[in-house]
């Protein structure tokens, strides 16, 4: 199948960033880093892994950093990555087994990785902050699409655990839930699953049935709180229009810890 692959290679990226200053083209052609490749089918890397069929993978800033080589060589969360490895990974797709359409959760936290007891961050839901990116049944890696034994959703298919897997309600199209996301609308996505805290700025709108478990998707993952209030019991049963919340401004004198290894 085609997929969209990164190879760590210093001779590689220093002749597409050599090259790039002339045309972006050079940033994915021969001998770029980043290129588009048959790779084999994805392969569940333990149990409670399904394969998933992409119906669309959006761009995430993360993606394009890594494409345009745009980063820091000394930064240490390259210590959290695993090479070659497939990119992406704000998806919608269909899961294999059932054919349901989901939306993923990214993070290679402690219950993908079959780590139990989960570390005291992914216990309360903080799977930004997993004290374990880099042990149990995949390798080092801090989201799916920076992995080398589960590959990221720029590609026809790709595995994921189902803790990862949420149901995507009818009514909200494929590009919705997977379009790039502005750094005002940040807040809101990651807040919404629970991921990380209010940042200091207004959030827009979000959807809280998408970021609910089916039956079938592992009913681990925390329902959402946005701010002060989501109401779980009105979130369960919502399968309606896009719900406008608020994320609360935290206090001047409060701090707001950014997650480590933010994929947006």
């Amino acid at each position: 199948m085609k997929a969209l692959v990164f190879r760590h290679n210093f001779a590689r990226e220093a002749v597409a960033k050599v090259r790039g200053a002339l045309s972006h083209r050079a940033f994915v052609a021969p001998p770029a880093p980043t290129r588009l490749e048959e790779v084999p089918e994805p392969v569940p890397p333990a149990a409670n892994w399904v394969v998933c069929d992409t119906a669309v993978s959006g761009i995430c800033g993360s993606d394009t950093k890594q494409i345009f080589l745009n980063g820091a060589l000394d930064n240490p969360l390259t210590a959290l990555l695993s090479f070659p490895h497939v990119l992406g990974h704000e998806v919608v797709a269909r899961r294999a087994d059932t054919g349901e359409r989901v939306v993923l959760n990214p993070w290679l936290s402690c219950i993908p990785r079959g780590i139990d007891p989960p570390c005291p961050a992914c216990a309360e839901g903080r799977y930004p902050w997993c004290r374990n990116f880099d042990r149990g049944t995949v390798s080092a890696a801090l989201h799916l699409g920076n992995c080398a034994s589960a590959p990221g959703a720029h590609a026809e298919r790709f595995s994921a655990h189902t803790g990862q897997l949420l149901r995507a309600p009818d009514g909200v199209s494929d590009e919705r839930p997977s379009s790039p996301i502005p750094p005002a609308c940040r807040c809101a996505r990651f807040c919404c699953i629970h991921l990380i805290r209010p940042r200091p700025h207004s959030c827009t709108a979000v959807e809280p049935s998408l970021l609910l478990p089916s039956g079938s998707c592992d009913t681990s993952i925390p329902t959402s709180r946005c701010g002060s209030s989501v109401d779980r019991e009105r979130a369960l049963h919502s399968q309606s229009a896009w719900a406008r919340t608020r994320c609360s401004r935290p206090s001047p004198t409060s701090s707001s810890p950014r997650s480590p290894g933010d994929p947006g």
